[in-house]
């Protein structure tokens, strides 16, 4: 029975020491300054206590002569401990609550358990606890001496050791046969070699009849019909026989008969079993795909490189109606068993992904690589490296139900699309400012007039103003809430609205994905409903129709939904199961990077009506008790705001972030971050107007004067194609964009700068109805 725990430094302390361990205490590695008799102390618990633990407990998996070094860590000195392994320094001397060890034994982190199948008796784990109070005393001695270095993986040296992995000749002569009536050629010889070589004839031809019948279902898998039977019987012609083959070859039922063999090798099934054996949506697209494959004799090397990559084939096979069939193939890796909520999801994924990783390899190698997930294989050419290298492969992609009806001819029209984009930003601007300046000239007259002696002719400037007073973004709101009579005294409600909100400051580590600033390298989307790059501030952008455009002007720069694409929809397809049946997916997804969680809580900067899902270790069927967190409708507001999205549950876990459109109204999304941005919703700082506005001490005149003026340097800015490039180009953009909005105050339609945009902008808006005209709306969808 073990006594009660030992504490150092604290309690009655023996009165005798051992003379050897006196002679030791200069050797002891521990901080601060100790009495002798303390530090002896400490030494014998730790020889008593705490190295017969390590021994017993830790130096299998932690010490240079054990089996195998495990996670990194080496637990032989107190400079072992210190370095520490795979997830930082074991050890924080004096400090139990900051050290990895400590942590690991008491079994309150669920990634973080040892010795991993057991837990420790609560005496040993107080031992430990007070050793490394104490300061973790050890005595100086030789570092463990490493065992037998682990040898090289040699990938030479494997292939050299089997026939399996040498290359096959360039040519091979056919042996030499005794009977050199019996072979047709050169294969025959190649059987019967051997047959001789036993003293065994050859099988006696068969009979036409059976030939046949043979032939039929090897290559169909169905008997001839009696008249193909007669046929064949009455075709005495040499080529006869080739001619059923032919035949066979070309018949439907050839891809059918041997998809079944392949589809086999890649586990398909259209279920993903466990408990509720939910359906994989759409999992007999992959097989038909198969079966037209085969029919169509698609060469071996395309075939394998459309499972392992078909999505980013450059030129992929289209049927005659546009349908992709190479990224079909990749639906193969998503036909195994899925777990509807695991406890532990990090080991799910990696179960998952091994699976999906021995498929691969057993099909297309014929191969088992699974004991590469420990160790490097024992006996042939496969490296653990090399296992999870392809395991990154697996980890960097992620699933969808790919459009793929659609998606080919939809680059071609998100490609024209893009182009009109481009165009409308080399001369638009200029025009629309030189349409609306003489109407700007004239906005301080306007303003007052609409104030003081309101006519019809001022009425939509009134009815401005009106919606300005209850619209502290509006702005006229500082013009608007100004009081009758109002000068020379400062305004609270000018003061207030001038204290806008700043959005806050993230450092880099913080941001996920920032939007307004995204390289291409970064900017990934199922489809094309967020164009082919971010929206940047002051881009000239086109609404509406042809018939009635409506120009506009790109306020925060961003990832923003072109609803031009609302109209896709999934045509005679399943939906996934779970949360992820919810809304329409297909087309309309924008994905972040992946990222690991720090603390389990991530905010979103986003506007308009949508959903996120948080693809935590790539866990898909979110229809259990466990994981429902990882999506989350984002509201319905229309203007910007912060959504914090509740992950605590994974910090460290790998993820990333897709987001959905779900309304009919605008979508954008600006940043992700991993800190709290204190700030519930971003105000935009009009700092430009407050500037201009001063203190609110000024008359009407002179406010409806700088309002004129702000809004005349706008103008300027677009002449001269500086907007995008201001350091306040945002406010600018937002102030240009409401112009924009409100054109018809400004000049009126038959006016000539008017009537000069209306020609400049009537084309371009007319393309991108014709390109919009061409959205395929229905599709397909399968796993890809």
């Amino acid at each position: 029975m073990r006594t009660a725990p030992f504490v150092p430094r604290s309690g009655k302390r023996p009165a005798s020491r051992r003379v050897v361990l006196l002679l030791g205490l200069s050797c002891l590695l521990g901080g601060g300054s100790v009495s002798a008799a303390d530090a002896a102390a400490d030494l014998e618990f730790f020889e008593k206590r705490v190295r017969p633990l390590l021994v017993e407990r830790c130096y299998k998996c932690h010490s240079a002569t054990g089996e195998k070094v495990k996670g990194g860590l080496l637990m032989d000195s107190r400079e072992e401990l210190l370095k520490g392994g795979d997830t930082g320094p074991a050890l924080v001397p004096g400090n139990p609550e900051k050290s990895l060890l400590i942590e690991a034994i008491h079994y309150t982190n669920e990634d973080l358990k040892m010795p991993p199948k057991t837990r420790l008796p609560a005496s040993e784990v107080a031992d430990l606890t007070a050793w490394v109070k104490a300061g973790a005393v050890w005595p100086a001695s030789a570092v463990a001496k490493a065992g037998p270095a682990k040898g090289v993986f040699d990938v030479k040296k494997r292939k050299q050791e089997h026939w399996a992995w040498a290359p096959v000749p360039a040519a091979v002569k056919a042996p030499v046969v005794s009977d050199t009536r019996w072979p047709a050629g050169d294969v025959d010889r190649f059987i019967l070699a051997r047959l001789e070589a036993k003293k065994l004839q050859p099988a006696a031809p068969a009979e036409k009849a059976a030939l046949l019948r043979r032939a039929h279902f090897d290559l169909t898998g169905l008997p001839p019909k009696p008249a193909e039977v007669e046929t064949f019987l009455a075709d005495t012609a040499p080529q006869a026989f080739a001619k059923v083959v032919d035949g066979l070859l070309a018949s439907p039922h050839f891809g059918e008969r041997w998809a079944r063999h392949w589809l086999d090798s890649v586990r398909y099934g259209e279920t993903r079993g466990h408990e509720f054996d939910h359906n994989i949506p759409n999992a007999y697209q992959y097989r038909d795909y198969v079966i037209r494959a085969l029919n169509a004799d698609v060469p071996y090397d395309q075939f394998l490189t459309e499972h392992v990559a078909g999505d980013l084939v450059p030129t992929p096979r289209l049927t005659a109606d546009g349908a992709n069939e190479s990224v079909l193939g990749t639906g193969f890796w998503f036909l195994g068993e899925e777990v509807h909520s695991p406890v532990d999801i990090r080991q799910d994924e990696c179960d998952r992904l091994d699976n999906r990783l021995d498929t691969m390899a057993k099909t297309f190698l014929g191969l088992t690589v699974a004991c590469a997930r420990c160790h490097d294989h024992k006996f042939d050419a496969i490296s653990q490296k090399d296992y999870y290298g392809m395991m990154g492969f697996l980890v960097s992609s992620s699933y969808r139900q790919v459009r793929f009806e659609s998606i080919e001819h939809h680059k071609r029209v998100a490609a024209q699309l893009d182009g009109i984009r481009t165009k409308s930003q080399a001369e638009l601007p200029m025009k629309f400012a030189a349409a609306v300046r003489p109407g700007v000239e004239k906005m301080a007259a306007q303003l007052l007039a609409a104030r003081h002696q309101p006519t019809d002719a001022t009425a939509p400037w009134v009815s401005e103003l009106t919606k300005a007073q209850a619209d502290p973004l509006h702005p006229l709101h500082a013009f608007a809430v100004l009081p009758a009579g109002a000068g020379g005294q400062a305004v609270p409600s000018l003061e207030a609205w001038r204290k806008s909100l700043e959005r806050p400051v993230f450092a880099p580590e913080d941001v996920v994905v920032d939007y307004t600033r995204t390289p291409a390298k970064h900017w990934y989307q199922d489809g094309f409903s967020f164009g082919l790059r971010p929206a940047q501030t002051g881009e000239f952008r086109i609404g509406g129709s042809a018939a009635q455009p409506l120009p506009g002007f790109v306020a925060e720069a961003g990832a923003w939904w072109d609803d031009a694409w609302k109209v896709l929809q999934v045509a005679g397809s399943e939906k996934d199961v779970g949360a992820l049946a919810q809304g329409e997916r297909g087309e309309r997804t924008l994905r972040t990077p992946e990222f690991t969680m720090k603390t389990g809580r991530l905010w979103y900067l986003v506007k308009g009506t949508g959903r996120v899902y948080s693809a935590v270790n790539s866990h898909l069927i979110i229809a259990g008790p466990l994981h429902g967190a990882v999506t989350k409708d984002l509201g319905r507001e229309t203007q910007w705001r912060w959504v914090e999205h509740n992950l605590s549950r994974y910090p460290g876990h790998r993820t990333h972030v897709e987001f959905t459109p779900t309304g009919p109204g605008e979508f954008a999304v600006a940043m992700v971050v991993q800190t709290d941005p204190k700030a519930a919703k971003p105000t935009p700082v009009n700092s430009r107007l407050a500037t201009a506005l001063g203190d609110g001490t000024d008359s009407p005149e002179k406010i409806a004067g700088a309002l004129q003026g702000v809004f005349l340097g706008v103008l300027e800015q677009l002449k001269g194609q500086r907007l995008a490039a201001a350091p306040d180009a945002e406010e600018a953009a937002r102030l240009a964009d409401w112009l924009a909005k409100n054109i018809g105050l400004f000049c009126a339609p038959n006016s000539p700068e008017r009537v000069a945009f209306d020609r400049a902008l009537q084309p371009l808006a007319q393309q991108r109805d014709e390109q919009i005209a061409q959205i395929k709306a229905n599709s397909k969808t399968a796993p890809a």
